[in-house]
């Protein structure tokens, strides 16, 4: 068999691989299904069947999320076509991500190849494939992490193509995927401009003044519905707002911190980088950060023994950078500087591995680079068929290691990222069991115990089957929804049941456990 044969077929399992563990339990772990990833099947359907979102809004640019938190088009475009295959539910909406992932992991190995041999971008791409962090969030549709490391990393290689063959053709597709990657995660509108205004520079360095300004030209008409939105719609910059605490309307900010802001950044900024956070704790885990969906419990976003890999790479990219000449490389130095920017400006003050997952991409083109390192400096002192045994050996027993701590804590993670800081576990099996037994009652009430709770309404019923007896509701509202008249049956976690302080009162119909056995609702009655 060739070379190339081989490769290829290496290719293909590595992705074939890649998609069976990101599509596996899709459903079920994480075990719960946050209001985001609801949101997105619910706008998916309502444009499916009428060209406008659940709002009413016909076929927007930008989707209304909660608090305006205006969600990307790719997420909710990208679902429609999987929602008219396999109907709306959990997996329709994560298979989404699961699918352009593999297509990163794709552009991954073909950008790769532009710096190392093959054989080593396949190492490369297959511990991207197992990383913490890239499997985690390629499971999950919360938000449109997924379009914006892939534009970027379409963006990166059609640029590192222009400047290895100079066509006008490559230039477009960098400069027109950089310019659609502003469309994406919330983040990405800070970042991407900058990093186009990086290729810009790179192009300049090369004395290509044309060249520069036809990819100018084209980012600007890339970005011309994008800046009208933000023109026009008093709420575009809402979510900015929410996050980073600047007052656009003069009404108090909230959760704003304690520091200047500058000396906040900067505190925050460095806190992407020590083991803590990337190779130890990740999301997760990390002190005092109570809210445990965004990174795999128990992990680090990387593993440990990367950091070596890393610091390797980063050594020979320095090397080949001052050696070679090779402005292609500044691009991923700008990109291990600039990931966590955006994190660092919002008030919160532990990172979050969703607002500087860019991170993923030059920390995993430094880990092959480490690897490629490390053969380059055993030729030195081996022959090369030893050197290749030694290295392809070593890396054998880390992606064993690693695929197996992935995949034990992927297992277990549910036991301790169901609750309401985790996945918030709980709406699905409680409208299951409201929409078999919607004859018996006239209101039916889901405790308002999630985030935006009247979503999963629309996601679990749909057809509104249950003629709008399935409601969300609470015993403190104003007027009181207990009725003594009226066949009522409730959904409660036993805390609320306590404090309620109607527990004597309550007949148990159905209990929902979490993962780890402990009571999650209660679905029941209250009687006289």
């Amino acid at each position: 068999m060739k070379e190339n044969a081989k490769i290829h077929w290496c290719l293909i399992l590595i992705l074939f691989f890649s998609f069976l563990i990101r599509r596996w339990n899709l459903d079920t772990n994480p075990a719960g299904f946050f209001c985001d990833e609801a949101s997105m099947g619910v706008d998916a359907l309502s444009i499916l069947k009428t060209g406008r979102d659940h709002h009413g809004e016909f076929l927007p640019l930008f989707f209304k999320g909660f608090n305006y938190d205006n969600t990307s088009p790719f997420q909710v475009y990208l679902t429609v076509p999987v929602v008219a295959l396999l109907g709306l539910n959990e997996s329709a909406v994560r298979i989404v991500p699961v699918f352009w992932s593999i297509v990163e992991l794709l552009v991954f190995f073909l950008l790769l190849k532009e710096f190392i041999p093959p054989s080593f971008a396949l190492l490369g791409t297959f511990l991207l494939s197992i990383s913490p962090w890239h499997f985690h969030l390629s499971r999950i549709n919360m938000g449109d992490y997924y379009s914006w490391t892939l534009l970027t990393l379409l963006g990166y290689f059609f640029l590192v193509k222009a400047l290895k063959q100079p066509k006008s053709f490559w230039f477009f597709l960098c400069a027109f995927f950089l310019g659609l990657g502003s469309y994406s995660y919330t983040p990405a509108r800070l970042i991407t401009p900058l990093i186009f205004g990086l290729a810009i520079l790179i192009v300049l360095a090369k004395r290509c003044f044309k060249t520069a300004f036809f990819m100018v030209f084209i980012y600007t008409v890339v970005l011309i519905p994008f800046i009208n939105f933000h023109l026009t719609d008093p709420h575009s910059f809402q979510r900015i707002k929410d996050t980073m605490g600047i007052d656009i309307k003069n009404r108090i900010v909230l959760n704003q911190p304690e520091e200047s802001s500058s000396h906040h950044f900067l505190t925050k900024y460095v806190l992407h980088f020590p083991d803590t956070f990337l190779f130890e704790k990740g999301d997760a885990d990390f002190p005092c950060q109570f809210i445990r969906r965004h990174s795999i419990a128990g992990l680090g976003l990387l593993y440990p023994y990367q950091k070596w890999l890393i610091l390797t790479g980063l050594g020979w990219l320095l090397l080949r950078l001052l050696t070679k000449k090779d402005l292609r490389l500044v691009f991923i130095l700008f990109l291990l500087l600039l990931f966590p920017i955006a994190d660092s400006l919002t008030n919160d003050k532990t990172p979050f591995a969703t607002r500087s997952y860019l991170g993923v991409l030059p920390f995993h083109l430094l880990i092959a680079f480490g690897f490629f390192g490390i053969y380059q400096v055993l030729l030195k002192f081996l022959k090369p068929t030893l050197a290749l045994i030694l290295v392809f050996s070593f890396f054998f027993l880390l992606a064993l290691n690693s695929g197996t701590a992935l995949l034990q804590h992927f297992w277990i993670n549910p036991l301790t990222t169901s609750d309401f800081w985790g996945w918030q576990y709980g709406p699905r099996d409680t409208m299951k069991y409201f929409l078999a037994n919607k004859n018996n009652y006239d209101d039916l009430y889901l405790s308002g115990e999630f985030n935006a709770p009247e979503i999963f309404l629309k996601f679990y019923d749909p057809e509104n089957t249950c003629q709008n007896k399935c409601q969300i509701g609470d015993f403190w509202r104003n007027p009181p929804i207990l009725n003594p008249q009226r066949r009522q049956l409730f959904s409660l976690s036993p805390e609320y049941l306590v404090n309620s302080g109607l527990k004597s009162r309550f007949l148990v119909k159905n209990t929902l456990y979490y993962p780890n056995g402990k009571i999650a609702f209660l679905i029941g009655e209250v009687v006289k």
